[in-house]
């Protein structure tokens, strides 16, 4: 359920700054994406340090 709000919000938010263009709404998805890898490094990186 958490992700799919996640998606929800990063959907809304991309409609929303579609009118101010392009740029805007690649930045956002790359903000997105790099605040993804960092989230999923961070959970891979404690999830191996648990574990062992």
């Amino acid at each position: 359920m958490g992700y799919g709000l996640l998606q929800l919000a990063i959907g809304l938010s991309v409609l929303l700054l579609k009118p101010f263009g392009s740029i805007m709404v690649l930045s956002l998805l790359t903000a997105c994406f790099g605040a993804f890898i960092v989230v999923n490094c961070v959970i891979r990186k404690n999830l191996t340090t648990t574990s062992a």
